[in-house]
This record gives C-alpha cells, sequence and structure tokens, in this order.
C-alpha cells in the first residue's frame, strides 16, 4: 500500500526520503524558475516599488548589490557572482526569512532553485547536480548527498528601498522581471516596527541535538544607533541596529582587547573602536590603522517569529 504522511507526501518515493521528519515536510518537487547571474540596473532606474518595500544588500568585492524582495520573490533563489565570488541570496516569503549563501561547497559550486517542497512552511531549495535539498533557515541540507552539512552564510543587511535610495544610490539592483512589470502581490512585507520579524542570531551547536538562538525585535533599537554585546562560546557579538533606517545587524570582536561603540548620524558608517578605527554596516573598516579590513559575522537574519518557534527549541530573546 502506499504509504503517506500527516500532509500527503508519498514517504516511500525517493524524492521524499528526508532526514528530519517527513510530517514536517509539505509541497512536491516542482522547481521555481532558474534565476542565473541576473541583471542589473541602476537604482534610480527601478519601477514597481515602494519606498517601505524590504531589500537584501550584499557588499562583495567593493560592490553593493540590492535584492528587493517584491522582485526576488518570483524565484525565492537568485544565483549571483561578484568577480570570483559566486553566491545565492534566498528569500523565503512564508516566513519573511532571507540568508545569502556562498555557493562554492566543498569544492562544487551549488546552482540552487526553490524546490517545491516547504519546511516548518520555509523554503527548501535543491541543487540538481548534486540532488541535494537545502533547508534555508536552519542553513543546511536536508536530504542528499551531502545531508546534515551546513552551507556558509554571507553577511547580510536586511533594510528599505527608501534605505537604498537615500543611502545607496549607486548601488546594482536585482533588475529581472521588475521593470516595466507589474509588483508581485504575493511578495508585500509586514512593517518591521510592529514587531512581526524578529532577528536572531544562531548558535550552531555540533555535538547537541539544536542550536541557541539568540533574538532581538526593533523594541530593542533607537532612532539612533544603538549597540548591544552577546557572549557567545568565549566569543564577542556586536549587534547595531537603528529604527529611523531600519537595519539590525551583528559581527564577531576579532579582538577581545578591543571595545566597540555606536556612531551617530555617519551612516552607513555604524561602528568606532577604541583604536580609533572606523566600521560600516556591512563591517569593513573605512578609516583607521584597519582600513579595508573586514569583520566577520554570525549566522544571524530576520524571520517571523513563529518560525523561530517552528526551527529552534532554544531561543533566548534578549
Amino acid at each position: 500500500d502506499e504509504l503517506t504522511n500527516s500532509n500527503g507526501l508519498d514517504i516511500n518515493d525517493n524524492e521524499t526520503q528526508w532526514i528530519v521528519d517527513d510530517n514536517t515536510i509539505t509541497g512536491s518537487l516542482n522547481p521555481f524558475d532558474l534565476s542565473l547571474n541576473p541583471d542589473f540596473v541602476a537604482a534610480k532606474d527601478v519601477e514597481n516599488i515602494n519606498l517601505d518595500d524590504l531589500v537584501a544588500i550584499v557588499y562583495i568585492n567593493n560592490e553593493v548589490r540590492v535584492y528587493p524582495y517584491r522582485f526576488i520573490s518570483k524565484f525565492e533563489t537568485i544565483n549571483d557572482q561578484s568577480g570570483d565570488t559566486q553566491f545565492a541570496v534566498t528569500y523565503c516569503p512564508q516566513t519573511k526569512s532571507t540568508l545569502c549563501f556562498n555557493r562554492l561547497f566543498k569544492k562544487e559550486l551549488l546552482t540552487l532553485k526553490a524546490s517545491g517542497y516547504l519546511h516548518y512552511d520555509n523554503l527548501v531549495a535543491i541543487d540538481e547536480t548534486t540532488n541535494t535539498f537545502w533547508s534555508q533557515m536552519k542553513a543546511t541540507s536536508i536530504k542528499g548527498k551531502y545531508a546534515e552539512s551546513q552551507l556558509e552564510t554571507m553577511h547580510t543587511i536586511e533594510t528599505t528601498w527608501k534605505t537604498v535610495l537615500n543611502y545607496f544610490p549607486e548601488a546594482k539592483v536585482f533588475a529581472e522581471s521588475n521593470v516595466n512589470k507589474s509588483t508581485n502581490p504575493k511578495s508585500k512585507q509586514v512593517d518591521f516596527n510592529q514587531g512581526d520579524l524578529v532577528y536572531g542570531i544562531i548558535q550552531f551547536n555540533f555535538n547537541a541535538s539544536d542550536h541557541n538562538v539568540y533574538t532581538y525585535s526593533y523594541k530593542h533599537f533607537k532612532e539612533n544607533n544603538t549597540l548591544y554585546k552577546l557572549s557567545v562560546s568565549g566569543q564577542q557579538i556586536i549587534t547595531i541596529g537603528n529604527t529611523s533606517i531600519g537595519y539590525i545587524t551583528s559581527f564577531i570582536n576579532d579582538t577581545p582587547t578591543v571595545s566597540y561603540m555606536p556612531v551617530i548620524d555617519r551612516f552607513p558608517v555604524v561602528l568606532k573602536d577604541s583604536n580609533n578605527n572606523y566600521w560600516n554596516v556591512f563591517g569593513v573598516c573605512v578609516e583607521g590603522p584597519r582600513v579595508n579590513d573586514r569583520l566577520s559575522s554570525p549566522i544571524n537574519y530576520f524571520a517571523l517569529w513563529w518560525a523561530w518557534e517552528d526551527f529552534y527549541v532554544n531561543i533566548e530573546i534578549q
């Protein structure tokens, strides 16, 4: 007899052999359109977008690239390249989560697409060459050749289109499917000031059954840059955010003897350290003895609160 899970999936089918509880999987293998090496336009030429629409910004090879959620929701996964760096920007409209992944994995180049499956209602990406399926919010493969392996995440800023226009007018903006086309209604965003979106920092515990998540919401931050410090596994995590500009991000303090403080009214410069180095919102030193150095980041992103609760047991609200 055909054996199905509570969501109606045939769990005898090879395509549904997951390392997670199959009852947490919904949907079917129906990959989205592939977005590979997309086109970009200048911010001033972008149409069909509202000032309060959310976007993801990545800074790679001295280049600012912007991915408006309103446009990338058609694909949910954008495979891109800057110089020799190949990466994928992923956005899940259900959980409102965005992560950027390094596509080079174990000397293989992944080309990711939204698979049509969801894990706890969150995007599951597929690389068809290696036949691997990746849970976005776990940043981990949940089926296939690299099951249980973790992808490297890359620093991403979530903010509004208004912030892009005000501070990054020369940025390259993901253009495919947006110019002279209507907006996509399913990508309409929640208001981050309403508390629906929660920012989380993940501490991966490879010898434990689950991971620790440290969460903040915008109510923790003010209209000027606000800084918090957190000790995680012997590392000091610096979290800084601002409600008027609309961002929260985190970095790892790589020099424990150095202290950091927020910089006011110089965005995108947001931090100054005790050695007179100034750091921008991407973690790049723009002035001082460490100019051009870049701070690394923990795995961090926004998601709706119910999604954090579905994925993680050990959540610590800051």
